[in-house]
């Protein structure tokens, strides 16, 4: 299993027999708590650091940028205090991202709102607050716009913008929005920080800036500026010998032929031996490899989505060697109905996505939406009529036809406003002088403890800890 730090934290399983850390832990407390996940049934296990020289230094630069003091947090409690609230039964509900919280007065001096790394010793200030007990978070309000550039250059969107009957100032600020928005491609945005850069974020007004960038962001969609949706682009081989097309039918042509071979297969073993079937699917249209057919039973997981709601696909697990085991849930050829269904959607996104194609080679870019391709199989009667939800279907067959290399996917581009929601009921303690003094000790404690792990703790470039109960 790979996971992230959070997720495998949350891994309750007590024979775990390995971890390996990717990266250098932020602390020797995250360590051991990593590390911990291992062992827990008492017999021997291992953690496995993995470092090279450099790994240190700017771990450490990272953990001394979030450092905080008595008076940050005296100060981070003022500023939501200074915040409008909402009365939620007993409770005080404040909602505010970390830029909004950066930009409050009480905080003016004591932290930069224009560098990023200060929503992070935001957030932790926020944390140790909550273990004050003098508030709670309770979950994140995250709003999204999700879309692309419907205009291929900044330049003619600009000239669309200077066209347009809106006040002058507001022309530059959609300028400046656009100009963000063009140059981050596929990368997700903040809202925040497109606010702070086009000033819609300030000491003056430090509330809902982002919400507004969103709003612009809405209204470009009506004038045509962008568009809006799961957009994503596809790079396709367009008239050339390996085209997607070609590509299309040769991997259809397999998935068929390795439905055969389970069907021919004696007995009803999970297991499956790839090199064989590998070898029956090689032709004159190309060589298949055992990797090859591994990577089309594995597609098969998602194929019911969009045509049986409740129902999973066959899961495929490769083991040591060429063999792999195919667990089926659903008779052979439900599998089967499944599989040809999706390939049949496939072929009808691909047809329309090579008609939006110009030019020829074999990267061709071709942007799109997904309700694009949505309305295209919609259009074709039977092949709606077997589905449960068309949108589904195509997210599947698209997955299908990335995975196997038959054309490239990259999604659209997302600007994110994410915000916290801060509740308080007033008969909870305040910050006050006992309150203060236990939680600035604690936090003292905490990084005096990051402190000595700075100074302290080098490991060597592969650090191996045996760990035993």
């Amino acid at each position: 299993m790979t996971a992230t730090n959070a997720f495998g934290m949350g891994v309750d399983k007590d024979n775990v027999r390995l971890v390996v850390h990717v990266d250098m832990p932020s602390s020797l407390e995250a360590y051991l708590q990593e590390a911990g996940r291992a062992g827990r049934d008492g017999k021997p296990a291992t953690a496995v650091l993995l470092w090279a020289p450099g790994d240190a230094e700017p771990r450490f630069e990272m953990t001394a940028m979030s450092d905080l003091s008595g008076d940050d947090l005296r100060a981070i409690w003022r500023a939501i205090q200074q915040l409008p609230s909402a009365r939620i039964d007993q409770l005080e509900r404040r909602v505010v991202t970390p830029r909004e919280l950066l930009f409050q007065e009480a905080l003016a001096g004591r932290f930069d709102p224009s560098n990023e790394q200060e929503e992070t010793r935001v957030k932790a200030a926020v944390n140790w607050l909550e273990r004050a007990g003098v508030l709670q978070r309770t979950e994140n309000q995250t709003l999204v716009f999700t879309g692309r550039p419907r205009l291929p250059t900044l330049d003619e969107a600009i000239a669309v913008v200077e066209s347009l009957d809106i006040a002058p100032p507001k022309v530059e600020q959609w300028k400046a929005v656009l100009a963000r928005v063009y140059d981050a491609g596929d990368d997700g945005l903040s809202a925040d920080d497109i606010a702070v850069l086009c000033q819609e974020m300030s000491y003056e007004d430090p509330l809902e800036g982002g919400l507004r960038i969103l709003r612009i962001l809405a209204q470009m969609v009506e004038r045509r500026l962008l568009t809006a949706g799961q957009t994503f682009s596809a790079i396709l081989s367009h008239r050339v010998v390996d085209s997607s097309v070609r590509r299309l039918d040769r991997w259809r042509a397999w998935e068929d032929q390795i439905l055969d071979a389970l069907e021919e297969q004696a007995d009803e073993s999970e297991w499956v031996h790839l090199r064989p079937i590998a070898e029956r699917l090689t032709s004159i249209e190309g060589a298949c490899t055992p990797n090859d057919v591994a990577r089309i039973l594995r597609t098969w997981r998602t194929a019911p989505d969009g045509q049986a709601r409740g129902r999973i696909g066959p899961e495929f697990r490769s083991l040591r060697g060429e063999t792999g085991r195919l667990r089926l849930d659903s008779a052979l050829a439900d599998v089967r109905t499944w599989l040809h269904t999706r390939q049949s959607v496939a072929a009808v996104c691909l047809r329309a996505l090579v008609d939006l194609a110009e030019g020829t080679g074999s990267q061709v870019f071709v942007a799109t939406d997904l309700e694009h391709l949505v309305g295209v199989v919609e259009q074709d009667m039977v092949l709606k009529s077997g589905l449960q939800s068309v949108q589904d279907a195509v997210v599947s067959a698209v997955g299908w036809l990335h995975t196997l290399r038959i054309l490239s996917v990259q999604n659209g581009l997302a600007v994110f406003r994410m915000a916290m929601q801060i509740d308080r009921d007033p008969s909870w303690p305040k910050l006050g002088d006992q309150e203060a003094q236990q939680a600035t000790a604690a936090l003292a404690s905490h990084q005096e403890q990051r402190s000595f792990a700075s100074t302290s703790w080098m490991p060597g470039p592969a650090t191996c800890s045996r760990i035993q109960e």
